[in-house]
This record gives C-alpha cells, structure tokens and sequence, in this order.
C-alpha cells in the first residue's frame, strides 16, 4: 500500500507535468470537474481501506426508484410553479442531528436560520425529508440515479477529446501502475456534475434571482459553483470537516485565469483552518455553531469530574478494520475502561450488520448509534480519544482530551497536531496502553476559539454584508 500523501503529490506533479488543465470537452475546462474523482479512485485502488457496499442497502435503493422518480416529479412541479424570489440560496445536505429540538443539518440550518432575520431565504434540500420551519421556505431537488446511469449512454465524445482523455489514462497507467477507464469516469462526471447539477441549478438561479449561493462540499459540488459564477451569483462553501494539505479541492495551481468550479468565500470553522485553502478564494471565519453550543452545555457549564473513565474511538470511511482491532484489543487489555465506538451516520442503520457480535456484546463497549445524544456528552465522560482523521479529533482536543492518532489511512491528514505535540502518533494497541496506565498526555493545549470561532451570528451577519458590498 502506497502512503496517500505520496499518492497525492505524484497525482499533483502529473497534472501540471501533462497540462491536463488543458483539457477542454464540449467548451469546459473539464479537468476541474474530473480531478478529484480520478483522484480519489486512485487512491482508492492503490490502498486496502475502502470498505465494500452494503448489498442489503443497494437493493433497497434500487426499490425505491419507482417513488423517487414520481416524488422528482412532484418536486419539479412545485417549483415551477413557485413564484417566490429570494435573496440567499441553501443547498441542504441530507446529515442531520439534532439541533434545537429539530432534526436538522449541523451546518447548514444554523447559517440559513441567522440569514432569514435579514434576507429572504430558500433552502434546496437534496434529499425527500419535510423541513419545517416559519421563517425559511424549502423546496426539495433530488437527483436520481437511475437517470443518470441511462443517460451516460449517449454521453459521446468526439476524436480529439477521446484522445485527451485516452492519454490521461496512459499517463495514469505509466505513473501509477492503474489500469482505469478514464472515458468512462469522464462520462458519469459530465451526465452528473455538468448535465445535470451545472444546468439544473441555474435554471434554479435564474427563476428565483437569488444574489448568494452557499453549500458544503460532496465533492460533487463543482457544477452548481460553475452555474452561479456563469450568473454573478456569489458562492460560499461552509467548511464541514477538517481540512489538509492533503485535500486537492484546495491545492489548485495558478495555471488558469480563472477557474469556475472554485467557490467566492469559504466560510471556515476559524482563523486556524484558513491558511490550508490554497485556490484563488476568499475564507473567512464564522465558527461552528453546533459544536460551540455543545462545548458551552457539556464542557464549560459541567462539573468537572476528577477522574473520567472513558475512552472514545472515532469510526472512519478507511481504515475500520485497523480500529476494530484497536477497540478489541484495549477493552480486554483496560476492562475498567469505558469505550465508547462513535459511529459514521452512514452506519447507523445497519450497524449490527458491520460489527462482530463479541464486539456489540462486550460489557465495556458502548456503540454511539445515533445522534439523539450528542457526541459532545460522550466526550464529557472521557480522558482519551483515538482516531484516524475526523473533525470530531479536534472537537476532543477542544474539550481537553488526551488524543492518540492511529498511524493508517488518511492519517496524515492530522499532521498539524501530532507534528506540534497535541496528539500522540501510535501504531500499535501497545503503545497506547502504555501511554493511558502513565497517564501521559501532551505538552500544549489547543486554544479552542482559534480552531472553532465564537459568536457565529454575528459573523455571519457581518461577512454577508462583506459580500454583498464587494
């Protein structure tokens, strides 16, 4: 297996070696749509970490296509016949935890609930979920899959373009020992981010005349940005996890004189993640609001507890066989210990289908499987954590935690904070029994309000109004 950080930085060097950024099919500049998906399969390819898809939920979603083609329907109707205009668009993602009393998404909801105390606000929900709130209109916009995957077959490109796309592969091939089917990664991004997110949203943009765009990354997101800049409308991406030099979303060279698909502003979390973003954009930092009411209930407003028995895991995309075994290990190893598992939301629904039954069953593993509780109360009863590479890492740190960094997958990504003694970087079970029965812990603290900003209303607010006077 090949480190992924290696990986990354051939696939950069090659880019620029080849000119890739010249690629031009049907008059886009097509390899800012298509980099990161070649990317992310390489790396996929080249490492053991992916997991395989559940069969039960890939059935499920094939018999649910007769309802979602008649709700896209539905859907189609009732916005052309909306009438509204609007000042401030939303993407909603479907991530919901529960906010407020409201299953609602952590970083979108709080942004659009600040916005309609000034502007008139439309929230596009990509998923077939009611929202229901009085002071923010909602409309939902699913894609389905099935159109696409029909669509993809008269998806046709011409010699020159072929050619092109052809001779990414070999370079591919030569550098990276891969065999991949470039035309036909080519083919699924054009149908999706350009056929239909690129032209789907800016009909969307022009009916309903709105000035601001914001969203989250799925990496997916770079048509709709290509949509709003092709109509003046100012897009800011809401950074929604952590950032790295490892992210090529954001490691974008100054070839170009412009680029569509990279946003206007990305809003961050704060001052600390805005020098990672190297693209032509603007960050400004907001804050997480979520998290900066939970770090206000569970860890400034507690009782401080002498002795906290607990230790949380993080679930990863990658690598979750590695802290299966980790997890196993430990609470044999500590069974005074308390370990809480905190599972991905992809999991929630079939979890026990994932996990060993002599895992699910041991005394002292709790597995967090929904977000009725937040996360942040679990980390009130704990002293350690260990992961890979999540935001939740640097939530734990922010609430004082003693941090182990599991040495696989995307760990690099948390070099930051091993490379400047706010985590200890482990490869083994051995290394953090020994390190949790000495009580060690490391030597600098994380200031909380450089990572995640406070008052993030009234930044919000005021960055908008940055916006619309620029």
């Amino acid at each position: 297996m090949d480190q992924i950080s290696k990986i990354i930085d051939l696939f950069l060097e090659l880019e620029i070696q080849k000119n890739f950024f010249s690629l031009k099919i049907k008059n886009y500049n097509f390899w800012e749509y298509l980099r990161i998906d070649l990317c992310n399969k390489i790396i996929e390819e080249k490492s053991n970490f992916f997991q395989s898809k559940n069969s039960i939920d890939e059935k499920r979603k094939y018999y649910l296509y007769p309802l979602k083609i008649t709700l896209l329907i539905y859907n189609r109707i009732k916005i052309l016949l909306s009438k509204n205009i609007y000042d401030v668009i939303l993407l909603n993602q479907d991530r919901s935890v529960l906010y407020n009393g409201k299953n609602v998404n952590m970083h979108i909801y709080p942004i659009a609930k600040y916005l309609a105390k000034s502007f008139k606000v439309l929230l596009i929900n990509q998923s077939n979920k009611s929202f229901k709130d009085k002071n923010i209109n909602s409309i939902n916009e699913v894609p389905v899959s099935l159109l696409s995957s029909v669509l993809i077959y008269f998806i046709k490109f011409n010699k020159q373009e072929l050619i092109f796309l052809n001779n990414i592969q070999k370079a591919i091939k030569s550098s990276f020992n891969l065999n991949l089917d470039v035309v036909e990664i080519a083919k699924k991004v054009f149908v999706y981010k350009i056929f239909y997110r690129e032209k789907r949203f800016k009909k969307l943009f022009k009916k309903f005349n709105n000035k601001i765009f914001f969203y989250y990354s799925d990496h997916s997101s770079e048509g709709i940005v290509s949509a709003a800049r092709s109509l003046d409308v100012k897009s800011v991406e809401l950074q929604h996890s952590l950032i790295s030099p490892l992210d090529i979303r954001y490691r974008i060279p100054s070839i170009l004189d412009t680029y569509q698909t990279v946003p206007d502003y990305v809003f961050t979390y704060g001052d600390y993640w805005n020098s990672f973003y190297k693209a032509p954009l603007k960050t400004i930092a907001i804050g997480f609001d979520y998290f900066n009411n939970s770090y206000t209930k569970y860890y400034k407003n507690s009782q401080k507890k002498l002795k906290k028995n607990g230790i949380i895991i993080y679930s990863g995309i990658l690598s979750n066989k590695n802290l299966q075994a980790i997890l196993d290990e430990l609470s044999k190893a500590l069974p005074e210990k308390i370990f809480y598992f905190k599972l991905r939301q992809e999991e929630y629904g079939n979890w026990r289908h994932r996990y060993p039954e002599y895992l699910i069953k041991r005394k002292n593993i709790i597995f967090i499987s929904s977000d009725n509780k937040p996360v942040h109360s679990y980390m009130n009863d704990c002293t350690w954590q260990i992961g890979i590479d999540s935001t939740l890492i640097y939530e734990g740190l922010a609430f004082g935690l003693t941090t182990f960094i599991l040495k696989t997958g995307w760990f690099e990504q948390m070099k930051n904070i091993y490379e400047n003694n706010l985590a200890f970087l482990v490869t083994n079970s051995k290394q953090i029994i020994e390190l949790i029965v000495n009580y060690s812990s490391h030597t600098r603290r994380i200031e909380k309000n450089d990572i995640f900003k406070e008052n993030v209303e009234l930044n919000v607010i005021n960055a908008v109004q940055e916006i619309i006077n620029d």
